[in-house]
């Protein structure tokens, strides 16, 4: 199983278009067993890819940066007492929570997903 991405979002950072390769046929298999699996009840959060999908964002006059859609989405709410407060030091900007999966979500599934398939190897006697 090869489980790559193509970049990281501008803002929070997680990993973009996340895709994965499975080597042959018992993989596939196994990878249909894992989503029936669902091991959400394990990671406490529900596995979704889709809000990992990038989308080119305009920020300032002239930058483009790839972001992804959760962050695409997010509105921030500029008050001009908390960006006053940034412009002095008296507050720092805080990256948004977003709801894709960050890089550390992503090790856990793939984690979990090797040891569901090592388990069905032995299984099967593969």
């Amino acid at each position: 199983m090869h489980i790559y991405w193509y970049g990281r979002c501008f803002l929070c950072e997680c990993p973009l278009d996340i895709e994965y390769d499975p080597d042959g046929d018992h993989e596939d298999r196994y990878l249909d067993q894992f989503e029936e699996f669902h091991p959400a009840d394990i990671m406490r959060r529900d596995i979704d890819l889709s809000g990992n999908l990038s989308i080119w964002k305009r920020f300032g006059h002239r930058t483009w940066e790839r972001v992804c859609s959760a962050c695409f989405k997010l509105k921030l709410h500029h008050n001009p007492k908390i960006l006053g407060q940034r412009e002095i030091g008296a507050r720092r900007m805080h990256r948004p929570r977003t709801v894709s999966m960050t890089m550390g979500e992503l090790q856990q599934y793939v984690f979990m997903m090797q040891r569901f398939f090592r388990k069905r190897r032995i299984e099967e006697g593969v």
